[in-house]
Protein backbone atom coordinates (compact mmCIF):
# COMPACT_ATOMS: atom_id res chain seq x y z
CA UNK A 1 0.00 0.00 0.00
CA UNK A 2 2.81 2.33 0.91
CA UNK A 3 4.50 1.73 -2.44
CA UNK A 4 1.27 2.37 -4.31
CA UNK A 5 0.57 5.57 -2.38
CA UNK A 6 4.09 6.87 -2.94
CA UNK A 7 3.90 6.06 -6.66
CA UNK A 8 0.60 7.92 -6.95
CA UNK A 9 2.07 10.89 -5.12
CA UNK A 10 5.06 11.02 -7.45
CA UNK A 11 2.82 10.74 -10.52
CA UNK A 12 0.58 13.50 -9.29
CA UNK A 13 3.59 15.67 -8.49
CA UNK A 14 4.92 15.14 -12.01
CA UNK A 15 1.53 16.04 -13.47
CA UNK A 16 1.44 19.15 -11.27
CA UNK A 17 4.76 20.34 -12.70
CA UNK A 18 3.46 19.89 -16.24
CA UNK A 19 0.29 21.78 -15.36
CA UNK A 20 2.35 24.60 -13.84
CA UNK A 21 4.36 24.84 -17.06
CA UNK A 22 1.20 24.85 -19.17
CA UNK A 23 -0.39 27.46 -16.93
CA UNK A 24 2.70 29.68 -17.07
CA UNK A 25 2.74 29.44 -20.87
CA UNK A 26 -0.96 30.25 -21.16
CA UNK A 27 -0.59 33.15 -18.73
CA UNK A 28 2.39 34.44 -20.72
CA UNK A 29 0.40 34.33 -23.96
CA UNK A 30 -2.46 36.29 -22.42
CA UNK A 31 -0.21 38.93 -20.85
CA UNK A 32 2.20 39.35 -23.80
CA UNK A 33 -0.14 38.56 -26.69
CA UNK A 34 2.57 36.34 -28.16
CA UNK A 35 2.10 32.65 -28.90
CA UNK A 36 5.64 31.78 -30.04
CA UNK A 37 8.41 33.32 -27.96
CA UNK A 38 11.08 30.64 -28.41
CA UNK A 39 11.78 28.59 -31.57
CA UNK A 40 11.26 25.26 -29.82
CA UNK A 41 7.69 26.16 -28.96
CA UNK A 42 6.72 25.85 -32.65
CA UNK A 43 9.76 25.31 -34.92
CA UNK A 44 7.77 25.54 -38.16
CA UNK A 45 6.03 28.78 -37.19
CA UNK A 46 9.29 30.21 -35.86
CA UNK A 47 11.00 29.49 -39.19
CA UNK A 48 8.25 31.17 -41.15
CA UNK A 49 8.31 34.10 -38.72
CA UNK A 50 12.03 34.64 -39.36
CA UNK A 51 11.37 34.76 -43.12
CA UNK A 52 8.47 37.22 -42.69
CA UNK A 53 10.57 39.43 -40.43
CA UNK A 54 13.40 39.49 -42.98
CA UNK A 55 10.95 40.35 -45.76
CA UNK A 56 9.43 43.10 -43.61
CA UNK A 57 12.85 44.67 -43.13
CA UNK A 58 13.58 44.40 -46.86
CA UNK A 59 10.33 46.15 -47.79
CA UNK A 60 10.97 48.81 -45.16
CA UNK A 61 14.46 49.44 -46.54
CA UNK A 62 13.06 49.78 -50.06
CA UNK A 63 10.40 52.14 -48.77
CA UNK A 64 13.00 54.33 -47.06
CA UNK A 65 15.21 54.49 -50.15
CA UNK A 66 12.25 55.16 -52.41
CA UNK A 67 10.97 57.93 -50.14
CA UNK A 68 14.35 59.67 -50.24
CA UNK A 69 14.51 59.32 -54.01
CA UNK A 70 11.00 60.73 -54.29
CA UNK A 71 11.94 63.72 -52.13
CA UNK A 72 15.00 64.36 -54.30
CA UNK A 73 13.04 64.10 -57.53
CA UNK A 74 10.46 66.54 -56.19
CA UNK A 75 13.31 68.92 -55.41
CA UNK A 76 14.71 68.43 -58.93
CA UNK A 77 11.28 69.15 -60.38
CA UNK A 78 10.98 72.34 -58.33
CA UNK A 79 14.49 73.43 -59.28
CA UNK A 80 13.91 72.90 -62.98
CA UNK A 81 10.60 74.73 -62.68
CA UNK A 82 12.47 77.75 -61.29
CA UNK A 83 14.97 77.51 -64.16
CA UNK A 84 12.18 77.51 -66.75
CA UNK A 85 10.61 80.58 -65.13
CA UNK A 86 13.96 82.41 -65.20
CA UNK A 87 14.56 81.47 -68.83
CA UNK A 88 11.05 82.57 -69.79
CA UNK A 89 11.61 85.94 -68.14
CA UNK A 90 14.98 86.28 -69.89
CA UNK A 91 13.30 85.62 -73.24
CA UNK A 92 10.65 88.23 -72.52
CA UNK A 93 13.42 90.74 -71.91
CA UNK A 94 15.26 89.67 -75.07
CA UNK A 95 12.11 90.10 -77.17
CA UNK A 96 11.42 93.49 -75.64
CA UNK A 97 14.98 94.87 -75.78
CA UNK A 98 15.64 93.61 -79.30
CA UNK A 99 13.43 96.50 -80.46
CA UNK A 100 15.56 99.36 -81.75
CA UNK A 101 13.42 101.87 -79.90
CA UNK A 102 15.13 101.04 -76.62
CA UNK A 103 18.23 102.88 -75.46
CA UNK A 104 21.61 101.57 -74.36
CA UNK A 105 20.87 102.51 -70.75
CA UNK A 106 17.62 100.56 -70.82
CA UNK A 107 19.43 97.54 -72.18
CA UNK A 108 22.05 97.92 -69.45
CA UNK A 109 19.27 97.79 -66.87
CA UNK A 110 17.88 94.64 -68.50
CA UNK A 111 21.40 93.17 -68.49
CA UNK A 112 21.51 93.56 -64.72
CA UNK A 113 18.19 91.71 -64.43
CA UNK A 114 19.42 88.87 -66.67
CA UNK A 115 22.54 88.58 -64.51
CA UNK A 116 20.25 88.25 -61.51
CA UNK A 117 18.30 85.56 -63.34
CA UNK A 118 21.57 83.74 -64.07
CA UNK A 119 22.49 83.80 -60.38
CA UNK A 120 19.02 82.57 -59.47
CA UNK A 121 19.37 79.64 -61.89
CA UNK A 122 22.73 78.69 -60.39
CA UNK A 123 21.20 78.78 -56.90
CA UNK A 124 18.28 76.61 -58.04
CA UNK A 125 20.68 74.06 -59.49
CA UNK A 126 22.74 73.96 -56.30
CA UNK A 127 19.85 72.83 -54.11
CA UNK A 128 20.31 69.88 -51.78
CA UNK A 129 18.15 67.38 -49.94
CA UNK A 130 19.46 65.71 -46.81
CA UNK A 131 23.03 66.82 -47.55
CA UNK A 132 22.97 65.54 -51.14
CA UNK A 133 23.18 67.96 -54.07
CA UNK A 134 20.48 66.60 -56.34
CA UNK A 135 21.93 67.98 -59.60
CA UNK A 136 25.47 66.70 -59.00
CA UNK A 137 25.13 63.16 -60.32
CA UNK A 138 27.47 60.87 -58.40
CA UNK A 139 29.46 63.93 -57.22
CA UNK A 140 26.71 64.92 -54.82
CA UNK A 141 28.79 65.98 -51.84
CA UNK A 142 29.41 69.55 -52.98
CA UNK A 143 27.68 72.22 -55.07
CA UNK A 144 27.63 71.13 -58.74
CA UNK A 145 27.86 74.67 -60.16
CA UNK A 146 30.26 77.47 -59.29
CA UNK A 147 29.42 81.16 -59.43
CA UNK A 148 30.58 81.37 -63.06
CA UNK A 149 28.20 78.58 -64.13
CA UNK A 150 30.84 75.89 -64.56
CA UNK A 151 29.54 72.37 -63.97
CA UNK A 152 31.55 70.57 -61.29
CA UNK A 153 29.34 67.47 -61.00
CA UNK A 154 29.06 64.61 -63.45
CA UNK A 155 26.47 63.34 -65.90
CA UNK A 156 25.68 60.10 -64.10
CA UNK A 157 22.09 59.30 -63.20
CA UNK A 158 21.58 57.79 -59.75
CA UNK A 159 19.40 54.69 -59.52
CA UNK A 160 17.42 53.19 -56.67
CA UNK A 161 16.24 49.58 -56.29
CA UNK A 162 12.44 49.67 -56.17
CA UNK A 163 12.04 45.88 -56.04
CA UNK A 164 14.42 42.95 -55.98
CA UNK A 165 16.64 43.37 -59.04
CA UNK A 166 14.57 46.29 -60.39
CA UNK A 167 16.34 49.66 -60.55
CA UNK A 168 14.77 53.01 -61.39
CA UNK A 169 16.38 56.34 -62.34
CA UNK A 170 16.36 58.69 -59.36
CA UNK A 171 17.90 61.81 -60.90
CA UNK A 172 18.55 63.42 -64.29
CA UNK A 173 21.63 63.87 -66.48
CA UNK A 174 22.39 67.45 -65.49
CA UNK A 175 25.21 67.86 -68.00
CA UNK A 176 22.76 67.27 -70.85
CA UNK A 177 19.81 69.15 -69.33
CA UNK A 178 21.73 72.29 -68.39
CA UNK A 179 25.06 72.34 -70.22
CA UNK A 180 23.80 70.81 -73.46
CA UNK A 181 26.23 67.89 -73.50
CA UNK A 182 25.37 65.61 -76.40
CA UNK A 183 24.23 68.30 -78.81
CA UNK A 184 21.92 70.51 -76.75
CA UNK A 185 22.06 74.11 -75.60
CA UNK A 186 24.22 75.46 -72.80
CA UNK A 187 21.51 77.13 -70.73
CA UNK A 188 23.82 79.09 -68.47
CA UNK A 189 26.05 80.26 -71.31
CA UNK A 190 22.93 81.45 -73.15
CA UNK A 191 21.97 83.65 -70.20
CA UNK A 192 25.51 84.97 -69.89
CA UNK A 193 25.68 85.81 -73.58
CA UNK A 194 22.34 87.60 -73.40
CA UNK A 195 23.54 89.67 -70.44
CA UNK A 196 26.69 90.58 -72.37
CA UNK A 197 24.73 91.52 -75.50
CA UNK A 198 22.41 93.74 -73.49
CA UNK A 199 25.19 95.42 -71.54
CA UNK A 200 27.11 96.18 -74.77
CA UNK A 201 23.96 97.37 -76.54
CA UNK A 202 24.38 94.68 -79.24
CA UNK A 203 20.87 94.22 -80.59
CA UNK A 204 22.05 91.70 -83.22
CA UNK A 205 23.23 89.30 -80.50
CA UNK A 206 20.15 90.01 -78.42
CA UNK A 207 17.98 88.85 -81.33
CA UNK A 208 20.27 85.86 -81.89
CA UNK A 209 19.65 84.74 -78.31
CA UNK A 210 15.92 84.27 -78.87
CA UNK A 211 16.16 80.87 -80.55
CA UNK A 212 18.73 79.69 -78.00
CA UNK A 213 16.47 80.76 -75.16
CA UNK A 214 13.54 78.89 -76.73
CA UNK A 215 15.72 75.80 -77.11
CA UNK A 216 16.86 76.14 -73.50
CA UNK A 217 13.28 76.35 -72.23
CA UNK A 218 12.31 73.27 -74.25
CA UNK A 219 15.40 71.36 -73.11
CA UNK A 220 14.87 72.08 -69.41
CA UNK A 221 11.14 71.40 -69.68
CA UNK A 222 11.87 68.00 -71.18
CA UNK A 223 14.24 67.18 -68.33
CA UNK A 224 11.57 68.28 -65.88
CA UNK A 225 9.06 65.96 -67.53
CA UNK A 226 11.51 63.08 -67.12
CA UNK A 227 11.94 63.89 -63.44
CA UNK A 228 8.16 63.98 -63.04
CA UNK A 229 7.79 60.61 -64.73
CA UNK A 230 10.45 59.13 -62.45
CA UNK A 231 8.70 60.59 -59.40
CA UNK A 232 5.40 59.02 -60.45
CA UNK A 233 7.05 55.60 -60.67
CA UNK A 234 8.52 56.06 -57.21
CA UNK A 235 5.07 56.88 -55.87
CA UNK A 236 3.91 53.50 -57.16
CA UNK A 237 7.01 51.80 -55.75
CA UNK A 238 6.40 53.45 -52.38
CA UNK A 239 2.83 52.17 -52.28
CA UNK A 240 3.96 48.70 -53.33
CA UNK A 241 6.69 48.59 -50.68
CA UNK A 242 4.24 49.75 -48.02
CA UNK A 243 1.69 47.11 -49.02
CA UNK A 244 4.37 44.41 -49.06
CA UNK A 245 5.63 45.44 -45.62
CA UNK A 246 2.11 45.46 -44.16
CA UNK A 247 1.35 42.04 -45.65
CA UNK A 248 4.56 40.55 -44.24
CA UNK A 249 3.83 42.08 -40.84
CA UNK A 250 0.34 40.59 -40.91
CA UNK A 251 1.69 37.16 -41.76
CA UNK A 252 4.35 37.48 -39.07
CA UNK A 253 1.64 38.36 -36.58
CA UNK A 254 -0.43 35.34 -37.63
CA UNK A 255 2.55 33.07 -36.94
CA UNK A 256 3.61 34.34 -33.51
CA UNK A 257 0.74 36.35 -32.01
CA UNK A 258 -1.76 34.67 -29.74
CA UNK A 259 -5.47 34.72 -30.48
CA UNK A 260 -6.93 36.61 -27.48
CA UNK A 261 -10.05 34.45 -27.16
CA UNK A 262 -8.17 31.17 -27.65
CA UNK A 263 -5.43 32.23 -25.22
CA UNK A 264 -7.96 33.22 -22.56
CA UNK A 265 -9.80 29.91 -23.00
CA UNK A 266 -6.60 27.89 -22.65
CA UNK A 267 -5.60 29.92 -19.60
CA UNK A 268 -8.91 29.12 -17.93
CA UNK A 269 -8.46 25.44 -18.78
CA UNK A 270 -4.88 25.51 -17.49
CA UNK A 271 -5.99 27.14 -14.24
CA UNK A 272 -8.66 24.49 -13.74
CA UNK A 273 -6.22 21.68 -14.49
CA UNK A 274 -3.62 23.22 -12.17
CA UNK A 275 -6.12 23.45 -9.32
CA UNK A 276 -7.12 19.82 -9.89
CA UNK A 277 -3.48 18.74 -9.88
CA UNK A 278 -2.80 20.63 -6.66
CA UNK A 279 -5.78 18.91 -5.06
CA UNK A 280 -4.60 15.49 -6.29
CA UNK A 281 -1.10 16.05 -4.95
CA UNK A 282 -2.55 17.16 -1.64
CA UNK A 283 -4.70 14.06 -1.34
CA UNK A 284 -1.96 11.65 -2.37
CA UNK A 285 0.47 13.37 -0.02
CA UNK A 286 -1.88 12.80 2.88
CA UNK A 287 -2.25 9.11 1.93
CA UNK A 288 1.51 8.72 1.79
CA UNK A 289 1.92 10.24 5.22
CA UNK A 290 -0.79 7.95 6.63
CA UNK A 291 0.94 4.95 5.12
CA UNK A 292 4.11 5.78 7.04
CA UNK A 293 2.33 5.88 10.38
Amino acid sequence: MRVSDRWMYEQNTSTLQRQKTAHAKALGEVSSGTRVTHPWEDPAAAGRAVAHEANTKAFSAVGTAVQRASDELNSIDAGLGDVVESLSRARELAVQLSNDSYSASERAGAAAEVTGLFNSVVASLNREVGGRYVFGGYKDGSAPFDAAGNFLGDGNVRKVEVAKGVWQDASIATDAAIKGVGGGTDVLATLQNLATALSTNNTTNVRASLDLLSSSISQVSQARSQAGAHAALFDVAQATARAGRDDEQAQLSSEVDADPFDAATRLAQAEASLEASIESVSRSGKLTLLGKM
